[in-house]
């Protein structure tokens, strides 16, 4: 898994260079890829969605775990943003923690572990808690899939503007999803074995 996560690191950061990812990427990277590439439970497409909503989530794999200071500003404390996919609210700590057989109403810092937070990924964009939202695995697969239009099961904002460096183009979420996604295709294709 080191080579694919070394493989997937190095694809996304000439898309974005002037978003450095974390000193922690390649080592979540690894989770992330044992988790989604398990078994061909998740075809390719699916991976790399996974792998983008993380790198979005978690502002380029560098915050696993959001501040109660902006989990206040967000209305969701003390249920902030924890993990790949940034668990919030109480509800969803709950159903992803009785799915996984874990605790994370009483520690909710679990779901900040690299190996938890992969299963939570997959698990949550499999089967948004409460909502029956899931992601379409066969728009994924499709030649050339639709990343963005996936978001929504995360988060509805795939026309918010994302950060960028001076002299950089503005891109929105949604474009950020459809070109990293894009990129990772092949790489996932030439590392995951199904």
């Amino acid at each position: 898994q080191y080579k694919c996560a070394v493989d997937v690191a190095n694809t996304i950061e000439p898309i974005e260079p002037d978003n450095t990812l974390g000193r922690d990427a390649v080592n979540w990277l690894e989770h992330i890829l044992r988790v989604g590439g398990k078994g061909g439970v998740y075809n390719v497409g699916t991976v790399a969605y996974g792998i983008v909503t993380a790198y979005q989530e978690t502002q380029n794999f560098t915050k696993l775990v959001e501040s109660d200071e902006q989990a206040k500003a967000l209305g969701y404390y003390p249920w902030g943003g924890t993990g790949f996919v940034h668990l919030t609210l109480e509800s969803n700590y709950k159903a992803m923690g009785e799915r996984l057989g874990l605790d994370l109403i009483n520690n909710r810092l679990l779901a900040a572990r690299p190996d938890i937070a992969a299963q939570i990924l997959f698990s949550f964009i499999s089967d948004k808690p409460g909502t029956g939202q899931k992601i379409d695995q066969k728009l994924l697969a499709a030649p050339n899939p639709d990343f963005a239009a996936q978001r929504h099961i995360v988060n509805r904002d795939v026309n918010k503007s994302v950060s960028r460096a001076p002299g950089y183009p503005k891109i929105t979420v949604g474009q950020r999803f459809q070109n990293v996604g894009t990129a990772l295709i092949k790489v996932l294709y030439d590392c995951i074995q199904y």
